[in-house]
């Protein structure tokens, strides 16, 4: 288990997980709240050894003159 704390403000977040094969084992989006430091809690079933997961975290708005803000703030690994 992988908790993400990301800065969010004034926009929504598209996040994904792909394994080293880029076959993409978690997607989902994030809606756009109030300013604050949002947890997303990222849990892989049966993680597979000898590679690297890659974690995406896109930043979404409706309108390009919108002003957002985000940032990664801390990232607790957890075992299971």
């Amino acid at each position: 288990m992988v908790n993400l704390y990301m800065l969010q403000s004034g926009c929504d977040f598209d996040v994904s997980v792909t394994m080293p094969d880029g076959k993409e084992v978690i997607s989902f989006e994030v809606p756009k709240n109030e300013p604050a430091v949002v947890k997303i809690p990222l849990e892989i079933a049966k993680p597979k050894p000898g590679g690297f997961y890659s974690i995406s975290i896109t930043a979404k708005t409706g309108d390009p003159k919108t002003k957002f803000t985000m940032g990664l703030n801390a990232v607790q690994i957890e075992s299971r």
